[in-house]
């Protein structure tokens, strides 16, 4: 079974993420990371080429192993550029022919060509799995598609709500009593019961690194948007279609309006205010605040009821202290002022409709007639049921849907993990055969790396069924009532996900890199592999080990280096590193760049990230090769004239050609020979390397194959 690309044509349903704070983790990317500081960049991912889980041959004999071979070798044909002399620009000769809008490479259409696989997996025969957890994935799924899960049962959750929340003052008109609502307390009550919407001002999860450990702080935000997300503009017309909208449903939950035309008016200008609100997030973020220096900051507001209304019954119990920040004091201190100046029965009419809003898409009948009618004023589409269904089962259920997804791979984690013994076996013995480290070194890197576990996913825990189950206990499912199935989800994602206990046991990549590239990473010497490795443009179980020990392979050695790298060096007192003919050397890599600058971004990238790249290529080179020792030759590839150990080295750059597509916003190359700076800097590192230049028989002299190389261990 194979899982298709989708044809290259535009596709309408895809949309383009922005991230930007992007610093990719692997040192081809990290070489251009420096640009951070100077724009921002859209994240782009590498080409999965997902097929089946069907264990690789070296003599190649499946179907799938031969489509694959196919496929591979027109890829690598597509993108490079034969004009360019691989001795001369390594990266150019692979890469130059890569177009930015090959949709093959975008990581949109990646992601979505692995969901769309797993979407395939989930269906409702799984709520009757053997498995518990899948039984999760499939009962959330069954419940979303049942109609009749949508009926009077859901009406009556939604209208329970609404009573219990005080009531919406534009059905109870002169008998709703203004001085029982609190804002601050419906915020409470509102995500007690499911609703975890932000209505005013609300905390949210992020992750913090402090060098050792990762843990949660709680952000207090601003809401990011408040009108129908299928409102695009804020024009008359939909200010007239969305306020006739509210009214439509306020009389189908059989309500009399004595004052519509002023509740809906100042509704609606009360949340138009609110958007003009939404912030630029990273402007202002603020350190770590006490709850005494939220009182100064914003004294008009009770911030230990805040806290503890909104935030302390959604942790861990012995969590009685968080860590709190504010995501943007300017934007923060506008809501308070604006939700103070606001009658308490405008911020009830526009807080309830937001309860009511969010359950719309939960009920039937006419509710969903007045939806459609709305949506059709505004010229929106639903999104088609089943595919909803989908995405709301594995966000609901999202670990057991990674337990899912790497059920249908098995033999690639056995590949995976078969390449993690022989890499570290391989580095192991480049260590005992160093003339540069010590004896004390050498005993220090090989307990490092023979403690080294690896996990398949973020946490090595939920790899276990059981503890998936344990961890899934408390996530109740009614497959007749799917409001009430996602209410209970939303209190137990909340719960999750505000958890330090359970934030400790599932790994966090790292804040600096991003896991759309699929890369692996080492945190406190256990290195782990991201889930969207399996299969990607770095690994595919189908292609040649050559491809995979040269892409994958490189950034497995690079990242187990990582716990070695302090080995063999030295510093001084006052924490500089002393010099010595190794550091020296990388150190010196880029001394002909001017800009200075730039000179001490590359010269601390080299020293972070290349030097363990460095060491990756050579040792997932010498474990290729071992690898051919113990299971033979592997063919070389259709239409191609390279041998294995010549694709092993493509393989790396071929599976980073979408890098490409930054290339023109990049500052010019520092040889100004080269077309741009991303050819560069990768030239950087691989001319250092030995095997490159010989596998591919460069004069000495050429950019690949300088006289004098720098070297480590």
């Amino acid at each position: 079974m194979t899982i298709k690309l989708i044809n290259n044509k535009s596709s309408k349903c895809l949309w383009r993420k922005r991230w930007p704070e992007l610093e990719r983790g692997l040192f081809v990317i990290a070489i251009i990371g420096f640009i951070r500081s100077i724009l921002s960049i859209n994240a782009s991912a590498a080409v999965i080429s997902a097929t089946s889980p069907l264990g690789p041959t070296h003599k190649c004999m499946t179907k799938d192993c031969q489509v694959e071979r196919l496929e591979l070798a027109a890829s690598i044909i597509k993108f490079r550029d034969t004009s360019v002399k691989v001795c001369d620009n390594f990266h150019g000769h692979v890469c130059g022919k890569y177009k930015a809008n090959d949709l093959e490479n975008i990581p949109d259409i990646t992601e979505l060509m692995r969901d769309t696989y797993v979407d395939n997996l989930i269906d409702d025969d799984l709520a009757t799995s053997n498995s518990k957890v899948n039984q999760l994935i499939g009962k959330i799924h069954k419940a979303c598609m049942d109609e009749s899960a949508r009926g009077d049962k859901a009406l009556d959750v939604l209208k329970n709500v609404i009573k219990n929340l005080g009531g919406w003052p534009i059905l109870e008109g002169e008998a709703w009593k203004e001085a029982d609502f609190d804002w601050i307390d419906f915020i409470s009550n509102a995500k007690k019961a499911g609703y975890n919407i932000n209505y005013f001002i609300d905390w949210k999860p992020q992750n913090q690194f402090d060098g050792q450990n990762h843990t949660l702080r709680f952000s207090l935000e601003t809401p990011p948007s408040h009108f129908d997300s299928s409102m695009t503009e804020d024009t008359e017309i939909q200010k007239n279609v969305y306020s006739r909208y509210i009214a439509n449903i306020a009389k189908l939950l059989e309500g009399k309006l004595d004052h519509p035309v002023k509740d809906l008016t100042d509704q609606y200008e009360f949340e138009r205010k609110l958007d003009d609100l939404s912030p630029d997030h990273d402007s202002e973020r603020t350190e770590s605040m006490t709850i005494e220096e939220l009182q100064k900051e914003f004294p008009s507001i009770d911030w230990n009821k805040f806290v503890d209304k909104t935030l302390l019954p959604f942790l861990d119990n012995d969590d009685t202290k968080p860590t709190l920040t504010v995501l943007n004091s300017t934007a923060t201190k506008e809501a308070i002022k604006l939700i103070e100046n606001t009658p308490k029965r405008v911020q009830a009419n526009y807080a309830i409709w937001k309860i009511i809003q969010y359950t719309i898409p939960f009920l039937a009948g006419e509710f969903q007639e007045a939806r459609e009618m709305f949506h059709s004023g505004v010229d929106y589409s639903d999104m088609p049921r089943e595919e909803y269904c989908d995405g709301i089962s594995r966000s609901y259920a999202k670990y057991a849907a990674v337990n899912l997804y790497l059920d249908q791979f098995e033999s690639s984690q056995e590949t995976i993990d078969k390449m993690i013994a022989l890499i570290k076996q391989t580095m192991i013995d480049m260590i005992n055969d160093s003339k540069k480290l010590s004896d004390e070194d050498k005993k220090a890197a090989v307990e490092l790396l023979e403690g080294m576990d690896s996990t398949i996913g973020q946490s090595e825990k939920f790899t276990d069924p059981k503890e998936l189950e344990t961890f899934y206990a408390a996530a109740e499912v009614l497959e007749d009532n799917f409001l009430q199935t996602v209410l209970n989800m939303n209190v137990f994602k909340m719960l999750t996900e505000n958890s330090n206990k359970i934030r400790s046991e599932i790994f966090q990549y790292s804040p600096m890199t991003t896991t759309d590239i699929n890369i692996p990473e080492n945190y406190l010497n256990h290195l782990y592999i991201p889930v969207k490795m399996i299969p990607s443009s770095l690994f595919d179980n189908n292609q040649p080990m050559y491809m995979n020990f040269g892409a994958a392979g490189s950034h497995i050695a690079r990242e187990m280096f990582k716990s070695l790298a302090h080995l063999g060096r030295k510093w001084s007192d006052e924490g500089e590193e002393l010099p010595g003919e190794q550091i020296d050397c990388f150190k010196n890599i880029g001394q002909n760049i001017t800009n200075i600058d730039l000179k001490e971004t590359v010269e601390a990238m080299v020293m972070e990230e290349g030097i363990a790249q460095y060491i990756g290529f050579r040792v997932a080179y010498a474990a290729y090769k071992q690898y051919v020792i113990q299971s033979g030759p592997e063919l070389g590839l259709p239409e191609l004239s390279q041998t294995p150990e010549q694709l092993f080295w493509i393989s790396f750059s071929h599976s980073l050609c979408y890098a490409e597509s930054d290339a023109p916003t990049l500052p010019p190359a520092v040889d100004k020979t080269l077309p741009n700076l991303i050819d560069d800097l990768t030239l950087i590192i691989l001319k250092n390397v030995p095997e490159i230049s010989a596998d591919y028989d460069c004069p000495v002299g050429s950019r690949l194959n300088p006289e004098h190389k720098c070297s480590w261990w």
